[in-house]
């Protein structure tokens, strides 16, 4: 399904998340009075193992938070007329959680899941940091990254910011690896592209500095050149002042610099396809 040209975020952090105050509500207005059509609050859920075993459930987890947060959608989509707010969600992939699938199936009017690897060995980067060379930091990350995406295939709608790694730790870190890792970066593409998934533009690296955002343009040629057709855009914003930070322009820019012609929001986790050129 392909529609004209949409103004729209896909990537959103609310007072619902660990690493949020935000109201949605500010989100809503800043983004009408730019002409956006549509957003999507996409909160944290993640699963931790705290030291000690006791287990810790980050986020919109089922069912308190979840319904809380869906009840508030609602609501605001009845106040707001002239944009759409969609239900969605930031899933930390961890593989050694099976229970995602019993969550999810009660999670059933979710709009967009984006499933990232944000630590998926329960360890801070600044340790791993410590015991690990830059690429093999890398090679690990993109190691459980495939693994996940083979395991937890059906809870994802695009995989989040794929070069993450970049964003934190030491000068030395924020430099990716890739022709050492082309092969496996190809073989998650493949995957996701042959199971219908795709991957987000993520705003962070130009808030940073860069000229460019996640994934960076190796990673995002690759994509393309394997046939990649799926991508979105998010802001990531945790806050007002970042999404006061408007990047839509520069990004839609990116994707079409490297050959895309249309972009996707989501509804009822089905991508909607959108001209961009």
């Amino acid at each position: 399904m392909k529609n004209n040209k949409i103004l729209f975020d896909n990537h959103m952090h609310s007072h619902f998340s660990c690493d949020s105050e935000e109201d949605v509500e500010k989100y809503i207005k800043l983004a009408m009075e730019r002409g956006y059509k549509e957003i999507t609050i996409t909160d944290h859920n993640e699963l931790f193992i705290e030291p000690g075993g006791e287990e810790e459930k980050i986020g919109i987890y089922y069912p308190v938070k979840y319904e809380t947060q869906m009840n508030e959608i609602r609501v605001l989509n009845k106040k707001y007329e002239g944009i759409t707010i969609r239900h969605g969600m930031e899933l930390g992939l961890n593989v050694n959680r099976q229970d995602y699938f019993e969550i999810l199936d009660k999670m059933d009017n979710l709009d967009f899941i984006i499933g990232s690897i944000h630590n998926p060995w329960e360890i801070p980067f600044a340790k791993l940091h410590e015991e690990l060379t830059p690429l093999e930091f890398q090679e690990k990350y993109y190691t459980i990254m495939l693994q996940a995406i083979k395991e937890l295939t059906s809870a994802f709608d695009v995989i989040g910011h794929i070069d993450f790694p970049i964003r934190y730790g030491p000068d030395e870190f924020r430099h990716l690896h890739f022709p050492q890792l082309k092969d496996t970066i190809a073989e998650i593409f493949t995957f996701l592209i042959e199971n219908n998934k795709g991957i987000e533009i993520n705003r962070a690296l130009l808030d940073m500095g860069l000229d460019y955002p996640h994934p960076i343009p190796d990673v995002f040629k690759l994509y393309k050149d394997l046939g990649g057709e799926i991508i979105t855009y998010g802001s990531d914003s945790h806050s007002i002042k970042e999404f006061s930070l408007d990047f839509h322009k520069q990004v839609q820019d990116y994707a079409i610099a490297n050959g895309f012609k249309t972009i996707c929001t989501f509804a009822k986790r089905k991508p909607i396809f959108h001209n961009i050129a």
